[in-house]
């Protein structure tokens, strides 16, 4: 996954996680990715009549930026928000339509879609709800996987959000709305996209239409010359992999920090928390105390950590290994390329979110995918504490 969608992503979690409307978390969550620069004399810029892709690009990020500093009432807020994202619109849209590549096409892809998505939220006018649905249709089309995967969490932003409304989610009508955009019977990265963000929520309501939409999306992509769908595919059967591995044996292979290979086995016959991690995740450093106090009550009763960073540089995850005083093990890939979200673990086992906390038991099989704060801690005391001690009989006494 790329550093934009990693970034990207947040904002959408974001967006998930708080009952909030859209207009007015959005112009909070997409202010904080714009870079920072320095204060420039405002000048006026016309986006519809602008020939430069790179003045183009820059501007997005200045839009993103104003959204951070809306001032007023919330209607006046409201309504200059709503500006703002229809000044979004219109640069993404002329970037498109000056085929400008590489980065600055993405972000006008991604921030397209999430535009609209935004304006036709606040407004709730027929024109922008029309607007919104031909840029699903468009972004569906793109031979992109993050578009995509941006396309379809906004076109079931209503489901993905529903229990932070305190509305129950209605997995069915969820799949539904999906089916009326994607025909998820054919290959391609539509149907692949949407099996991929849709079955968790089955799973995890141990409903079994999802994993069968994994094996279906994975079947019917199986010989895909694609290398977008093949990359896809293969973070798919890892999902598939994660998702049915409760009871099996989890294999780890690959450097660790020190540059040394991981020598799984000598892990054996300890209770082990593989704990994927990176400097950036404030949920990690957050739990990260748990997990020394839950380490040095149990270390001498047969608990290992392995941390698996997914940090980009190898200086960064060293720095917090020391900051942190960590004293187990952390794994850390070599090549470049291996680094990230790009991590060979993260692919294996469908990993798209962090922190991803697996407890494996002595015999090497996997018992909990989420062993964190209290999860942990029950888990633990089950698996190692010390067995009660009998009161001894009247014969031992005497």
């Amino acid at each position: 996954m790329s550093f934009l969608m990693h970034r990207l992503r947040a904002s959408l979690f974001a967006v998930a996680t708080l009952a909030t409307p859209v207009w007015a978390l959005s112009h909070v969550t997409l202010a904080a990715e714009a870079p920072a620069v320095e204060p420039a004399v405002a000048v006026d810029f016309d986006p519809a009549a602008s020939t430069n892709v790179d003045a183009l690009a820059a501007h997005l990020d200045t839009v993103r930026r104003e959204m951070g500093e809306l001032q007023g009432t919330a209607k006046e807020q409201k309504m200059a928000f709503i500006k703002l994202m229809r000044e979004l619109s219109v640069t993404c849209q002329r970037i498109i339509d000056l085929d400008g590549t590489g980065l600055p096409r993405k972000k006008a892809h991604t921030f397209k879609i999430v535009s609209h998505c935004a304006i036709a939220g606040a407004t709730g006018d027929d024109a922008d709800k029309a607007a919104f649905d031909a840029a699903v249709d468009e972004g569906l089309a793109i031979n992109d996987s993050g578009t995509v995967t941006v396309t379809i969490f906004h076109m079931l932003d209503d489901h993905v959000r529903a229990t932070m409304h305190g509305k129950q989610r209605d997995l069915d009508q969820m799949l539904a709305d999906a089916q009326k955009k994607i025909d998820m019977t054919q290959p391609g990265l539509p149907g692949l996209v949407a099996a991929k963000v849709i079955a968790p929520y089955f799973v995890g309501a141990n409903r079994p239409e999802g994993l069968k939409m994994l094996e279906t999306a994975i079947a019917l992509n199986a010989d895909s010359n694609n290398p977008e769908v093949q990359q896809l595919r293969d973070k798919v059967e890892g999902l598939y992999r994660r998702s049915t591995i409760i009871g099996k044996p989890l294999e780890l292979s690959g450097t660790m920090l020190d540059g040394s290979e991981l020598d799984w086995s000598a892990y054996r016959g300890k209770v082990v928390l593989v704990d994927f991690f990176a400097t950036w995740c404030g949920p990690c450093r957050a739990e990260m105390p748990h997990v020394l106090e839950m380490y040095e009550k149990y270390q001498d009763h047969g608990f290992e950590v392995l941390g698996i960073s997914l940090d980009d540089s190898r200086e960064n995850a060293e720095s917090y290994v020391a900051e942190m005083k960590l004293p187990w093990k952390t794994m850390f890939p070599v090549e470049e390329a291996d680094r990230g979200w790009n991590h060979p673990l993260v692919t294996y086992l469908g990993i798209d979110a962090i922190p991803q906390a697996i407890l494996v038991d002595q015999d090497g099989n996997v018992i909990n995918l989420n062993a964190r704060g209290d999860k942990l801690t029950s888990e633990l005391q089950r698996l190692l504490a010390p067995a009660p001690v009998a009161p001894l009989t009247s014969e031992e006494k005497s």
